[in-house]
C-alpha cells in the first residue's frame, strides 16, 4: 500500500518533511520509530521501537490535517501493516496536541463500550490511535523529532454522520445520532461525542477522528474531562453540545435506551427495536458511571 510515485501527486503541496540524508522516501527496510500507546487503565504513555515506512505524500486532506499511508513493519506482512498517520497543517501545533487527540479517541471508545453494553442493534467501536515519532525526520517549526497520529486503515466505505456543529449527513442514521446522544445523558452532561464518521464493517460501526464537545469547552489543563479541562480547538463546549441537539431528532434507539426524547424523528423505520427495548436500558449502565469518573480523574501521564 505504502509506495510513493513520481509523479505529481493529487496533495503535492504537503510532502512529508525530508529524511535526514534529504530523501522524502522511506528506505526498504523502513525508518526507525518510537511508538507512543495509551495504557487503557493506568493511562500511562507505553514506548516500543519500531520501524516505518511514510507515502512521501498524503492521500487526504482534511480540514486541519493531512492523512499519509503508513506501514508498521514490527507488524506481520499483509494488511495487519497497513495504518494512516496524521500530521496537521499547522506547522506550530504543538506536540501535546497528538497524545490529546488519541486520549479523546480512548475516551470516545470507552463511551462506545458503555453504549455496546446495552445490546443496541448495531454495536459501535473506535479506532484505537497511538503517536508514532519519527526520528530521522524533523518538524517544520523546531528541531524536534516529527509526530504523528496514527490508526489502522479502516477499508470500505468510509461516511462522515455530523459534524461538531450539528450538522448531520442525509442519510441520518439512527445508530452515530444515538450515540451522541447517549454519551450526553451517560457523563450527566459532561461531555457529548461529535463529529462521527467512519466505516460499516461486520454489523459493527467503526468511528475515527471524533470530537468531544465538554463542558468546560477548549481549556487545557491535565486531566481531561476535568472540572476546568477541555479537548482541544474543535470542543466548542455548551455551544457545540447545544448545535448537536438542535438538529438531533430521537430515534428508536434514542428510545429504547430510556433516553430523554426530545424532537423525534418523523421516520424511524431504519431500526427495529425488540418488545421492550434493550436489556436492562440506561438503568444497567449507572453503575459504570463510576468508571468514567475514574478515567477523567486519573492524573495525566506522558
Amino acid at each position: 500500500m505504502t509506495a510513493c510515485i513520481p509523479a505529481t501527486p493529487q496533495f503535492a503541496q504537503y510532502p512529508l518533511p525530508p529524511l535526514q540524508n534529504g530523501s522524502l522516501l522511506s528506505p526498504p527496510e523502513g525508518e526507525p520509530a518510537t511508538k507512543y500507546t495509551l495504557h487503557p487503565v493506568t493511562r500511562q504513555w507505553i514506548a516500543t521501537s519500531v520501524r516505518v515506512r511514510l507515502d512521501c505524500y498524503p492521500f487526504q486532506d482534511g480540514t486541519l490535517r493531512v492523512v499519509y499511508h503508513m506501514k508498521d513493519l514490527s507488524q506481520p506482512a499483509g494488511p495487519q501493516q497497513d495504518f494512516v498517520a496524521k500530521l496537521a497543517k499547522d506547522p506550530n501545533e504543538p506536540r501535546d496536541c497528538y497524545f490529546l487527540d488519541c486520549e479523546m479517541q480512548a475516551l470516545a471508545g470507552y463511551f462506545g463500550e458503555q453504549y455496546n453494553s446495552l445490546r443496541p442493534p448495531k454495536r459501535v467501536r473506535f479506532v484505537e490511535a497511538f503517536i508514532i515519532e519519527c526520528h530521522g525526520r524533523m518538524s517544520r517549526s523546531s528541531a524536534t523529532p516529527l509526530v504523528f497520529a496514527v490508526e489502522r486503515y479502516l477499508s470500505g466505505q468510509y461516511m462522515k454522520h455530523t459534524n461538531n456543529y450539528g450538522w448531520v449527513s442525509p442519510h441520518d442514521r439512527n445508530t452515530p445520532q444515538a450515540f451522541s446522544h447517549f454519551t450526553y445523558q451517560h457523563s450527566h452532561g459532561t461531555v457529548l461525542v461529535a463529529d462521527i464518521q467512519g466505516v460499516s464493517q461486520g454489523g459493527v460501526d467503526w468511528y475515527t477522528d471524533p470530537q468531544i464537545h465538554s463542558s468546560q469547552g477548549g481549556t487545557r489543563l491535565p486531566v481531561p474531562g476535568a472540572p476546568g479541562f477541555g479537548f482541544g480547538k474543535g470542543d466548542l463546549g455548551p455551544d457545540g453540545m447545544q448545535q448537536f441537539f438542535v438538529t438531533h431528532k430521537c430515534n428508536a434507539i434514542c428510545r429504547a435506551l430510556g433516553l430523554p426524547m426530545l424532537q423525534q424523528k418523523a421516520d424511524d423505520s431504519g431500526t427495529y427495536v425488540r418488545p421492550g427495548g434493550f436489556p436492562g436500558g440506561v438503568e444497567a449502565a449507572a453503575a459504570r458511571r463510576q468508571v468514567f469518573k475514574h478515567l477523567t480523574s486519573t492524573p495525566r501521564q506522558q
